[in-house]
């Protein structure tokens, strides 16, 4: 869900209007930061070498590197949308967990509002998604994978629930603008109810260690409520690949 973008946060996502970004909202984000209080300028807190798990990495732990994407958008029949987003990874220390609140700058509405993951001994653990909390927390990614490792989540944001099957298939080459990677390729697949919807997601992803996810390429579809309460029928796809830094 993407590491900073959960699969649980594409598929709450994808099911809603997503609006575009302003081209200068990289910018207007390093203007903010510029003006922000001294304690946001402070140097990221040193994660605990019991923390940096394999799932920590593959989400992007240390989070030193800044990540810029690619993002294009389709709702079928055609209407298709560009959009070039960055990373933005605050990290801090609760306790004996590491927290990260991660959020893509310039994505459309509903991708833009943060995740907040929990780094733990046994996994990446989601707390939220698209800034509000989640009923209870899930585990992403368990600490160590291997080939065929599975896992599945169920959880719920306000009235929209979701239910998740993930496999790791392999680890394999995958080439994006940025450059060609040794990832980890993995599948997902679930449902998303609620608030007037009820679909299916798809997701393969492509997970690079201390960088995160290099390449998705996600499907959603289902119905919703339309005029006079009557359904819908919806098909969104959402890719994002890796690019060099502008």
């Amino acid at each position: 869900m993407i590491g900073w973008l959960t699969r649980a946060a594409c598929a709450l996502a994808l099911v809603a209007l997503l609006l575009g970004g302003a081209g200068c909202a990289k910018k207007e984000e390093q203007a903010r930061q510029a003006a922000a209080p001294a304690t946001e300028q402070q140097e990221k807190p040193q994660i605990p070498e019991e923390l940096m798990t394999q799932a920590a990495r593959l989400f992007g732990a240390p989070f030193e590197r800044e990540v810029h994407m690619k993002m294009t958008y389709t709702i079928e029949p055609g209407e298709t949308n560009e959009y070039f987003v960055y990373r933005d990874a605050r990290v801090s220390r609760r306790d004996d967990l590491v927290v990260v609140t991660s959020r893509l700058v310039n994505a459309p509405q509903g991708l833009d509002q943060g995740d907040t993951l929990e780094l733990r001994k046994d996994g990446v653990w989601i707390t939220a998604v698209g800034g509000s909390p989640l009923s209870a927390p899930f585990l992403a990614m368990p600490a160590q994978i291997s080939e065929g490792s599975k896992w599945s989540y169920e959880d719920s944001v306000g009235q929209v629930k979701m239910s998740v099957d993930v496999v790791a298939v392999r680890k394999e080459k995958v080439k994006v603008p940025l450059g060609e990677f040794e990832a980890w390729r993995i599948e997902s697949k679930g449902t998303v109810q609620g608030a007037g919807r009820n679909g299916t997601v798809r997701d393969v992803s492509y997970y690079v260690e201390r960088i995160g996810i290099v390449k998705s390429e996600m499907e959603s579809s289902g119905t919703r409520a339309g005029p006079e309460g009557k359904p819908v029928k919806t098909a969104i796809k959402l890719l994002l690949e890796a690019i060099p830094e502008p």
